[in-house]
């Protein structure tokens, strides 16, 4: 799990020494690494990660990105992101600037279809995956999890979902807890964990968390 961006790290050796400030100077550079640093960390999922709820969300993530049903856009200001989208302000306000956000636009129907999803990936990321690798991947499982709802037809239980979210990147810390005996919760992770998530995704409700759409399935995410 530590090892899960090694790769990247290797690729992108001199971005952690950038400052913030100096990111405008090489915006392609930046968007270019924020979205191999989360595809990394989903491929780690898929294939890594030896736990199938971890397995199965990664899997389904990659395969929605590939096929740009839902677009992975990094930007280096979420909330600024959002207000060009024409969210209004109070909107803006409750996103988590360090956090990748995925927006579920309105389309007739109630079908799922391209673009009916976009996530912004936050530069930060970058840092994030190079100095905190567990926790940068509990953040992506985050988002993971909100893409597999996405297909899944979850979106119209916005609540539910968000508490999805917080359950697999709670999950994520948990399992890390356990094979790093120097890897600490933070005392509110360590609350949420005991209080909400003491058997991590399975307290979830069984349609939040039940098998459906897998992302070996997503050619034909239409017929299913």
């Amino acid at each position: 799990m530590k090892d899960a961006f090694q790769k990247m790290n290797y690729s992108y050796p001199g971005l952690l020494s950038e400052l913030m400030d100096e990111i405008p100077l090489r915006p392609q550079v930046w968007k270019r690494a924020t979205l191999d640093y989360v595809l990394a960390g989903l491929a780690w999922f898929a294939n890594r990660s030896d736990d199938p709820y971890l397995g199965e969300i990664g899997t389904t993530a990659l395969q929605l990105e590939q096929q740009q049903v839902i677009p992975l856009i990094p930007v280096d200001d979420i909330q600024k992101a959002l207000r060009q989208w024409g969210f209004d302000e109070e909107e803006v306000a409750r996103a988590n600037p360090l956090w990748p956000l995925q927006i579920t636009q309105p389309f007739e129907g109630g079908l799922i279809q391209k673009g009916g999803a976009t996530a912004f990936l936050p530069f930060t990321t970058v840092f994030e995956a190079q100095e905190y690798p567990i926790r940068a991947l509990g953040k992506i499982a985050t988002l993971a999890s909100q893409m597999s709802d996405f297909i899944n037809n979850r979106f119209k239980n916005p609540v539910a979902m968000a508490k999805k979210g917080v359950a697999s990147y709670i999950y994520v810390l948990g399992k890390a807890h356990q094979m790093y005996p120097d890897f600490a919760l933070s005392p509110n992770e360590r609350k949420i964990l005991s209080d909400f998530f003491p058997d991590g995704i399975d307290l979830l409700p069984e349609y939040m968390r039940g098998h459906r759409i897998d992302g070996n399935q997503i050619p034909n995410y239409r017929l299913n």
